[in-house]
Order: C-alpha cells, then sequence, then structure tokens
C-alpha cells in the first residue's frame, strides 16, 4: 500500500548555510515538528521512502541528501521507535547507545525544479 504525504517543508543547503547554531535549530524543530504533525498515523516498520524537493533552483547531489537530513531523522523517529543498543567498545567498556535504526528503511532523493513558492 501505498501513502503520499506532502508536507510544507522550507529546505536549506545545510552545508552551505553560515548561521548562527540557534537559527539551525529553529528550522531542524520546525522541520521535524512539521513532519510529526503531518505524518502521525503512520505505521512503524520497514518501508521504501522517497523525498522529493520542488523549487525554482536546483540543489547539488551533495546538498540534496543532506537538505533533508532533519526530515528523515523524523520519519525514521516513527517508523523505527527509538531502541537501545548494549555493545562493548574497544577499551572493553559496556556501553548503551539509544538512537533510531534506519534498519528495514529504503531512502531515495530527488528534486524537481518548481515555480516559487511551490512546495
Amino acid at each position: 500500500m501505498t501513502k503520499v504525504y506532502f508536507l510544507p517543508i522550507r529546505l536549506a543547503s545545510e552545508q552551505n548555510q553560515r548561521e548562527h547554531w540557534a537559527t539551525k535549530l529553529r528550522r531542524k524543530k520546525n522541520q521535524q515538528a512539521i513532519v510529526i504533525r503531518d505524518m502521525r498515523g503512520i505505521t512503524p516498520g520497514s518501508a521504501k521512502v522517497r523525498l522529493i524537493r520542488i523549487a525554482p533552483r536546483m540543489f547539488d547531489s551533495d546538498a540534496l541528501p543532506a537538505s533533508f537530513k532533519h526530515v528523515r531523522d523524523a520519519v525514521a523517529s516513527l517508523l523505527q521507535p527509538e531502541k537501545t543498543v548494549v555493545y562493548v567498545n574497544k577499551k572493553g567498556k559496556v556501553v548503551s547507545n539509544t538512537g533510531h535504526c534506519d534498519e528495514g528503511i529504503e531512502w531515495t532523493y530527488e528534486q524537481r525544479k518548481g515555480t516559487v513558492r511551490e512546495h
């Protein structure tokens, strides 16, 4: 079954932005809040996720996945709930790491040329 979500998120080329850390944090929180709000009913599990950017100017191949980083993290948190992994590091110390895992999620990125303010 295919579900399509249209999210009105303005993406920035994260690698090329030179701005205050609080501005980046605000953009991250806004992007993730939109994803979590609009995709609330998504079923956890494995999935194929295609992220498409529509804008008048194209990003290069490196900037496109980087611009979707916060969106991808939010989608992954909905598809794969947080889990804790316990392992032994190189020094022999037992370490626990809590985070999201992308296992079972296939990511593809695309971009299309659009008009100004078209999402």
